[in-house]
């Protein structure tokens, strides 16, 4: 009898008070499909190939299989916070380590091969450069 109240109440509460509520599905956001061309880079996200615009830093493939945290942040330095944009690419069939990275603005992290994190590495101790 318990469990039957039980299952009536949850069932009472859904149906009548859910939409008094003001539940709503969800939609498509409160931006929809604009691109909010006062937002610094946007422009460049509204295409599947923005990535491509702007400055582009590829890692080396030297780099496979082996700790490249160094060479993540002197790419995300280098094509992070420009004007025209930057992508930072890891390339398909790479597959390279890396500490904790920061991002930087107007930036994309393109990763077509494998990027893994390490723990502790070569970079583990190295503070982050100032952006």
């Amino acid at each position: 009898m318990l469990v039957f109240f039980g299952c009536f109440f949850f069932f009472f509460v859904i149906v009548q008070v859910g939409p008094a509520l003001g539940a709503t599905a969800p939609g498509p956001g409160p931006f929809g499909t604009t691109v909010l061309s006062e937002i610094r880079g946007a422009e460049r996200a509204g295409t599947a190939d923005g990535w491509r615009e702007g400055k582009l830093c590829e890692i080396d493939a030297s780099l496979n299989n082996s700790d490249a945290t160094s060479a993540l942040r002197a790419a995300i330095l280098a094509c992070g916070n420009r004007e025209e944009g930057g992508t930072v690419l890891i390339a398909a069939g790479l597959t390279v380590y890396s500490g904790s990275l920061w991002l930087a603005s107007n930036l994309t992290l393109r990763i077509e091969g494998d990027l893994l994190g390490v723990g502790v590495g070569v970079d583990a101790g190295e503070e982050e450069p100032t952006m």
